[in-house]
Formats: structure tokens, sequence, C-alpha cells
């Protein structure tokens, strides 16, 4: 990933950083810039 001719900023792995209690699923939106929140009934709500 860090080796080769590529490169990239950290604003190109902003989107991998989740917020992230390691209890809730999260996941991103189509977009990759919103933090979905998975809850307890499947639904998703936008993290806060």
């Amino acid at each position: 990933m860090f080796a080769g001719e590529k490169s990239f900023s950290y604003l190109d792995l902003l989107p991998y950083v989740l917020n992230d209690d390691g209890q809730t699923p999260i996941v991103l939106n189509s977009d990759r810039k919103i933090q979905l929140q998975l809850d307890r009934k499947g639904e998703f709500h936008t993290t806060s």
C-alpha cells in the first residue's frame, strides 16, 4: 500500500477513519464522506 510510484495524502485516508467504539457497526455512505451507524433495528443513522 505504501510502496510503489503512487503517492497519497492523509486526506485520501480520512474516509477510512471511523468514529468507532468497537460495539456499533459503522459504514460510509456511497460518497464515502458520511458515517452511518447501524442500530439494533437494522436502520442506519448518521453519527454525531
